[in-house]
């Protein structure tokens, strides 16, 4: 659960949130010091991680109590409930001090699922709509959407921070800001641009407890001077062009916002994201293409530069039909293009093609004897962890009823089986 601001008070909203890893029927109910339910919601958001969210404009100073009401649970589950404490005045709120920001709390799946539920709600909007901002101060200065908006009691928000990333600072630039209001350890690669058919590589690391020094300053050339009729006077230095560097401010939030406009902007580029796959030194690392892996959060960089941020999952409906075929660990070919009718060939529990990878190209090859006019099937080979997305509807005889790999039958009998039993 969070709580919003750290220290609440009367003057302040109070921004409550709960998460969980499975999906939960459930109301999150803010209740007040008078046991009056001041705010409740019954919607439950993401997936996964799931998220209740509920604010009070302005709470009453005393004990409030934020709790999760579970639908068809047994007694001893069905209540999850926290205390807080809101307070008549704001308090101090944190001070600079050792590193960029102090560090007192860790990184663990609770803050995972936090940060998860942080970047869906920023960037919250219907389906239809392509919000756009000119800046990233803009959606953060925006307490409707900033559950963290001013989090540390400092007016933070509202001090004029210039926040605007480039493509490869953005999930810097988010992981950054959410560490500094919720005191999380930070830090990031330093790393080449790669070059001549080799991935970039990363030698060095940096964080908040020990920063990256400036850059030097480039070492003295001397031209050589030439006097009257051609003759070689004493050497002159070149100039050279030396990065100047703002000085770094005093204070927590003047020293974050330099933190984030200088050291990481001028840290990180679009070869953090081009490492190689298996390359331990690297910020990124890869996973699955798994509902449980494609979180609010995760980063999608490819071969070329270009970095995108998964700010919200939206499950696949029937009239979204998907043309990805994966080739390698680290390629996969899109289908979808007019003259390639193969898009077309439907997944059966009992196929009569399978696809083989030759190279760079995949084949559709018959299994058995085709009749005309017989439809062309395959077995897609969906993963099992995401069975419940793709119900079957092939028709054979033997439909397993989700459109999952057969190697991976015996798992989801399994599974099915289970739930059944609940």
């Amino acid at each position: 659960m969070l709580a919003s601001p750290m220290a609440p008070w009367k003057g302040a909203p109070l921004r409550v949130v709960f998460t969980a890893e499975k999906p939960l029927d459930g109301e999150l109910s803010l209740i007040a010091p008078n046991g009056n339910i001041a705010a409740a919601s019954g919607v439950q958001h993401g997936g996964p991680p799931y998220f209740w969210f509920a604010e009070v404009a302005s709470p009453a100073p005393g004990t409030w109590q934020a709790m999760l009401v579970r639908n068809n649970a047994s007694a001893d589950c069905k209540t999850v409930t926290r205390e807080i404490v809101v307070q008549r005045k704001p308090g101090a709120g944190p001070r600079a001090g050792k590193g960029v920001w102090p560090a007192k709390n860790d990184w663990n799946r609770e803050t995972e699922n936090l940060y998860s539920a942080w970047i869906e709600t920023l960037f919250e909007a219907p389906l239809e709509e392509a919000p756009s901002w000119k800046a990233m101060h803009e959606v953060l200065r925006d307490p409707s959407r900033n559950i963290l908006f001013n989090h540390l009691g400092l007016r933070e928000d509202q001090k004029g921070l210039v926040i605007q990333p480039d493509c490869a600072d953005v999930p810097y630039f988010l992981r950054a800001y959410f560490a500094f209001k919720m005191g999380l350890p930070f830090g990031y690669a330093k790393c080449t641009r790669g070059d001549g058919g080799q991935a970039p590589r990363c030698t060095q690391w940096w964080n908040i407890m020990s920063e990256e020094p400036p850059p030097a300053p480039p070492p003295e050339q001397f031209a050589q001077r030439v006097g009257l009729f051609g003759m070689s006077g004493p050497p002159l230095i070149a100039p050279q062009p030396v990065l100047k560097l703002p000085r770094k401010p005093q204070g927590l939030v003047p020293g974050f916002g330099y933190y984030l406009r200088t050291t990481i902007a001028n840290a990180v580029h679009s070869g953090n994201g081009r490492t190689a796959a298996d390359d331990d030194d690297t910020d990124y690392y890869p996973v699955p293409l798994t509902e449980d892996a494609l979180r609010p959060g995760t980063i999608y960089a490819d071969p070329y530069g270009h970095v995108l941020v998964l700010v919200k999952r939206v499950p696949q409906t029937g009239d979204a039909a998907v043309y990805i075929f994966t080739l390698s660990e680290r390629w996969d070919i899109d289908g979808d293009v007019p003259w390639n009718t193969a898009r077309l060939i439907n997944h059966s529990c009992d196929p009569n093609c399978e696809a083989w990878i030759e190279g760079r190209k995949i084949f559709i090859y018959s299994l058995r004897d085709i009749a005309e006019g017989e439809e062309l099937t395959f077995d897609y080979g969906f993963d099992v962890d995401c069975y419940e997305d793709h119900p079957c509807r092939c028709g054979s005889g033997e439909c397993i009823g989700f459109i999952v790999s057969r190697e991976q039958w015996p798992e989801l009998k399994k599974r099915l089986e289970k739930k059944e039993k609940k």
